[in-house]
């Protein structure tokens, strides 16, 4: 009998904890969920800026320059894709959308966020990047072609970082 009310009782208290959990993790219906908080966000590996540095933007006719220090990477591109950044940068919306202001505007309307892009490897002359995108308490570490993220992250407001090591062995020194 005795057994029988000890077993009767951690059963109860595993259903009152089970019970007061799923009370506190309630999402209201329509809710995308709990969100996530700047520290939470600051952990998580896609956001690491260990051995990255921040860069200013900025494009040639064919290039994309990203500067930190004394050092520019330039990367080639088409002239689209640096229009694109370019009106970007200089917030020119034309008579139509570009797939770049697209893409922000579909952002904007399902409350997603990019956080942060990496422009992480050069491997057979072709560079290689990350984008981190947050909605509700989902996060995306996508890879993407740097000159759409790039296009992206100047209509966002969203940092842009280079490999340090990537900068130093492939960007000129212009100081």
């Amino acid at each position: 009998m005795e057994q029988k009310a000890s077993v009767l009782v951690v059963v109860g208290v595993f259903v009152v904890g089970f019970i007061a959990a799923a009370m506190l993790l309630a999402v209201p219906i329509g809710s995308t969920g709990p969100v996530l908080t700047g520290a939470m966000i600051q952990q998580m590996p896609c956001m690491s800026t260990d051995g990255f540095v921040e860069t200013t933007v900025d494009v040639g006719i064919s290039t994309i320059h990203l500067e930190s220090g004394c050092r520019r990477l330039v990367m080639s591109t088409n002239a689209l894709q640096t229009y694109s950044i370019n009106t970007g940068i200089n917030e020119i919306r034309g008579a139509r959308p570009t797939t770049h202001d697209t893409i922000k505007d579909m952002m904007e309307t399902f409350e997603m966020r990019p956080l942060i892009v990496k422009i992480t490897s050069l491997s057979q002359g072709t560079y290689f990047a990350k984008m981190a995108v947050t909605q509700g308490s989902k996060v995306l570490d996508m890879d993407i072609r740097p000159s759409d993220a790039i296009a992206i992250a100047v209509r966002t407001g969203t940092p842009v970082y280079v490999n340090v090591t990537l900068l130093e062995e492939n960007g000129e020194f212009i100081c």
